[in-house]
């Protein structure tokens, strides 16, 4: 994981339920609690530093193939391509989800969606840190200093 010098409270670690096959957009939770859906809280931005996709698979087959979508807001988006062994992608510099108060025009929130080309079910886990922030760009807006 890639936490450096960030207080431990800061550090969290977001889970989706079994994802379908189906090409449908599902939230993220914290802990992976229906009752606790993940949302970036205003004056902080949450920074995905590792990524995981689990295939729902109970023994390995030549030919297996999963391809997951994970999309901030409808704008930004990471593209996961594995075999049926779960794979573990750190992001060396983070993928930035700002908070509430920025959303993108018809914002979607984090959601991770399982491709109709995947050979099954899977769960995607996302692990990362809250930063507070003064100021952050906006999905789907350019930096400006």
């Amino acid at each position: 994981m890639t936490h450096l010098n960030v207080p431990v409270g800061q550090i969290t670690n977001l889970l989706t339920m079994q994802l379908p096959k189906d090409n449908t957009s599902h939230p993220f939770f914290y802990d992976r609690q229906a009752s606790a859906p993940f949302n970036t809280p205003a004056g902080f931005s949450f920074i995905i530093t590792d990524l995981i996709v689990n295939p729902e698979v109970t023994n390995f087959a030549v030919g297996q193939f999963y391809l997951v979508v994970i999309t901030i807001d409808g704008a930004r988006s990471l593209t996961v391509r594995c075999d049926g062994r779960s794979t573990h992608q750190a992001l060396s510099a983070g993928l930035v989800i700002p908070d509430s108060s920025l959303p993108a025009p018809g914002a979607k929130g984090l959601t991770a969606r399982n491709t109709t080309f995947s050979s099954g079910p899977v769960e995607v886990q996302l692990l990362g840190y809250f930063v507070k922030v003064a100021a952050a760009t906006a999905v789907g807006k350019q930096f400006t200093p």
